[in-house]
């Protein structure tokens, strides 16, 4: 499939306007003028938009009755069918693991390391939100739910870098941005020295999800992550 150029993108916004208006034998009866309010430009840039479609073989231009008449060419058909398969196929290429854990309550570890300020920078720049001071902590009990979570684990990560503080070392923590509950947005975080192991997931969220949710220990939580094959 040929690389996809800039003209071709402004060719197929064009072309996808005029087949959206097109009557049932293929015909658009439209001015530049109509074009250009609909395309948001003048009508003398829509004319010229339609000149290059024409002198490009993309568009069959004549009159009838003195009113513009526009057809669509095999040319324009086949450009929209190549980039409508190349769009399909991106998105069937996108994942979603979904899996569920019982909700505990964990060490209470999370609220010291996310409101350390070189996480909690990083936190905010990387995965664009403020987080709330704690992690919510969940338990995968099925062995199901245990593959799929290391799905996870094995995708490309966000990396928040470790740092020296105080005599001490902080490490990197690897996030997974995900869907709570199919509908709020948060994030697995899993510190290479955590003392959990692989059964435990905890999730970092702008809001306090035990609230937002209404949970409490032993709920059952679902988490999406989505991610490009």
């Amino acid at each position: 499939m040929r690389k996809l150029t800039f003209r071709d993108t402004l060719y197929l916004h064009i072309l996808l306007s005029l087949l959206e208006r097109s009557s049932p034998d293929g015909k658009i009866h439209l001015s530049s003028k109509k074009l250009g309010d609909i395309l948001n430009v003048s009508q003398q840039t829509a004319d010229r938009y339609l000149i290059e479609l024409e002198k490009n073989n993309f568009i069959e231009r004549s009159y009838r009755g003195g009113l513009p008449e526009i057809k669509l060419t095999h040319k324009a058909l086949e450009l929209i069918q190549e980039y409508h398969t190349r769009i399909v196929n991106v998105l069937m290429s996108i994942e979603r693991i979904d899996f569920e854990g019982i909700v505990f309550t964990g060490y209470g570890e999370g609220r010291y390391y996310i409101q350390k300020p070189k996480y909690l920078a990083q936190f905010i720049k990387l995965l664009g939100f403020r987080p709330y001071p704690g992690t919510l902590n969940l338990r995968i009990t099925s062995s199901d739910g245990l593959l799929r979570y290391l799905e996870v684990l094995g995708s490309p990560p966000i990396i928040v870098k470790g740092f020296q503080e105080g005599g001490r070392s902080f490490g990197d923590v690897l996030c997974y941005p995900v869907l709570i509950e199919n509908r709020i947005r948060g994030a697995i975080v899993r510190s290479l020295r955590t003392h959990y192991d692989l059964h435990i997931v905890e999730i970092i969220s702008p809001h306090y999800l035990r609230e937002v949710l209404s949970l409490k220990d032993g709920d059952i939580v679902r988490v999406t992550y989505r991610k490009l094959a």
